[in-house]
Parts: C-alpha cells; sequence; structure tokens
C-alpha cells in the first residue's frame, strides 16, 4: 500500500517539530521560487527564520512520504499555501520553540499555540461566540487557548482564516477539563491535544 492510499485511509498525517531540534539540519531540500520570492518580503528575521524552516521541512516530507520532488507551491491572494499539480492539501502552523505540520487527502487546517493564562477580552469579543464566552467566563480552567486554536485551524481548513469563524460555536464540545477533544462541526473532523504547555489542533474538511 502507498503512502497516498495510507493518508486516503487515515485522512490525514501530521508532524510536530522542535525548532531547536531540526534548526542545524543540512539535508533539507530547497524551496521552490515562489517560496523563495516570498520569503525576500518577510521583514522579521524570526518570521523569516520559520518559513523557511517549515517549509523545507514541508518539502521534505513531501520527498519522503509521497515521492513528491520540487514540489510546486502557490500563495493564493488569501495568504493560503497551496501544492499544485497535487491532490494534497497541507497546513503549516509555528509558535515559538514548535512547528507543527498536517498533510491530508482533504482541505486541512492546523495550528499550534503556547498556553496564554488569562482571556484577551478583546480577542474574545472579534473572534468568539457569546456561547463560547459565556463558558470561558463560569470555567476554573483557563480554555482561551484551547478555543482560539480550535478557531484557527477551523478557519485554515475552510479557507477563510479567522474570518466569520465568530458565528461558529464549538463551546460545547468543550469540558471543564480535557487533555484531548475529537468531534465532528457539521462536515468538519476536529480534534484538539495539550501537550504540556502547547495546544494542538486539527480540522479536516471533508466536502
Amino acid at each position: 500500500m502507498s503512502q497516498f492510499e495510507k493518508l486516503k485511509n487515515s485522512d490525514y498525517l501530521t508532524f510536530k517539530f522542535d525548532v531547536s531540534v531540526v534548526a542545524n539540519q543540512t539535508d533539507l531540500p530547497p524551496l521552490s521560487k515562489n517560496e523563495l520570492e516570498y520569503a525576500q518580503t518577510l521583514q522579521s528575521s524570526e518570521r523569516l527564520q520559520l518559513f523557511l524552516l517549515s517549509h523545507s521541512l514541508l518539502h521534505s516530507i513531501l520527498e519522503k512520504e509521497f515521492k513528491i520532488k520540487s514540489a510546486n507551491l502557490l500563495r493564493l491572494e488569501t495568504g493560503q499555501w497551496i501544492l499544485k499539480d497535487t491532490p494534497l492539501h497541507f497546513s503549516i502552523s509555528h509558535s515559538e520553540s514548535k512547528i507543527f505540520l498536517g498533510i491530508s487527502a482533504y482541505p486541512i487546517g492546523v495550528d499550534v499555540q503556547r498556553t496564554v493564562q488569562n482571556l484577551p477580552p478583546q480577542i474574545a469579543k472579534k473572534l468568539f461566540h457569546m456561547n463560547e464566552i459565556s463558558f470561558l467566563e463560569k470555567q476554573p480552567e483557563n480554555h482561551f487557548t484551547s478555543l482560539f486554536s480550535l478557531k484557527e485551524a477551523y478557519g485554515k481548513a475552510l479557507g477563510t482564516g479567522l474570518t466569520n469563524v465568530k458565528e461558529i460555536d464549538l463551546s460545547k464540545y468543550l469540558k471543564p477539563k480535557f487533555k484531548f477533544l475529537s468531534f465532528y462541526e457539521e462536515s468538519c473532523e476536529v480534534c484538539l491535544e495539550k501537550s504540556g504547555e502547547y495546544v494542538y489542533s486539527v480540522c479536516v474538511l471533508r466536502k
């Protein structure tokens, strides 16, 4: 069975990386022309490093797992990157020292966030459904980061980013205390895992 057939059976593959571990790898493949041109527009050295590293890791996975060499990536006007000439979808997220990458036969969104202890009211009002805000205010354990990460992954899978995710109420799936969540919201399979100081979320959109 090929890796792509395995992927079709499991719907998606995810990969977690620690920047300090992979930053010095010398065997990572080069990026595409479109990626290198975009990299030149990045002003922050930190953003540039994370972009180059995460996309090099993507190319390495595509080459090793799917035998796709010199993958052609295109950045859309929405800011979303897509793989041309292949049925695969991918999503990349990074937070401080962590990189999280997902590949799927379906549209996929992934997100990693370092846990934030306090709930920023301005962000909550902008991104969260009123039921979600009510849930967060009543919980002794702060779930802001978990909910924010779920919204990020959901928006990436839809291809809209955080636009219009406010009206999607995910509070009904949250629990007072949890380490892992898995549920369906309409046509999306959504999973969340807490690991140390970080939260990892995945959303796979089955059309």
